[in-house]
């Protein structure tokens, strides 16, 4: 059997060993994030509280995004932002989303319509959790340590900062699911793949169940930050001259 498997990003082996300046900074912001959520989840002091959630939830989009594109010149495909193979990857995120639509009725749908639909689309809205952890963390740990290392620590980073927020038991069960996900987003590498429908389901049913409801009132920040998150990855599109795989041409 090959080494390699076809990416739509490019070629990875499964194993390897070449970190380079983004593995360095995909694990430092892997580990400054585990911090930022326990804060974001515990502290409740508004409006400070509300500010630092918002900041928090846009930084960890657009940092990832300015320091691959605009810092190290790297093209957004390689941060699975990406038109190739688009249908496949809805396809996928369909797949995967139904048998969690499923549960959410069928454990949670006493809780009513009025809790059940803002709940899954507020979890909709959140582009930061998939796109960090596999788009970033994932595809730059690849990069360096090869297919099957990027997708057990994506998987373990995603445990790991709900550390503090589930039970432990919770908390493994998290971690298992990233490493599911993780593999699932390998096979299109594009983020269509986990959002938004299959990260609306999923997401939805995993904050249910540990008791982190979303209200009406809820959705506008999230969705403020949706806006400005793909206002940014559009401009950097745009800068990048409209060309998914393309670096950006920097003067002279």
């Amino acid at each position: 059997m090959s080494s390699t498997i076809a990416s739509a990003v490019r070629p990875q082996p499964w194993f390897c060993w070449k970190p380079d300046l983004d593995t360095y900074m995909a694990i430092l912001t892997g580990f400054v994030w585990i911090g930022a959520y326990y804060l974001l989840t515990h502290f409740d002091d508004p409006p400070i509280s509300t500010i630092y959630g918002f900041f928090a939830m846009l930084l960890v989009v657009l940092f990832p995004v300015w320091w691959f594109c605009m810092h190290r010149n790297r093209p957004l495909r390689e941060l699975g932002i990406t038109g190739r193979r688009w249908k496949e990857s809805l396809l996928i995120s369909l797949i995967v989303g139904i048998p969690f639509f499923w549960l959410i009725l069928s454990q949670y749908g006493s809780l009513g319509a009025g809790v059940l639909v803002p709940q899954v689309i507020a979890n909709a809205l959140i582009l930061w959790e998939p796109f960090f952890v596999f788009c970033w963390l994932e595809l730059r740990f690849g990069d360096a340590f090869g297919i099957i290392p990027g997708v057990l620590l994506a998987g373990l980073f995603f445990g790991a900062y709900h550390i503090g927020t589930y039970p432990p038991v919770s908390v493994g069960v998290l971690a298992l699911y990233g490493v599911l996900f993780a593999a699932i987003f390998r096979l299109t590498d594009n983020l269509l793949s986990m959002w938004p429908i299959a990260w609306a389901a999923s997401s939805a049913k995993g904050t249910l169940a540990g008791g982190m409801l979303f209200a009406w009132g809820d959705i506008p920040p999230i969705a403020l930050v949706l806006v400005v998150q793909l206002a940014f990855i559009a401009l950097t599109w745009r800068r990048l001259g409209g060309n998914w795989a393309a670096p950006l041409k920097k003067p002279g």
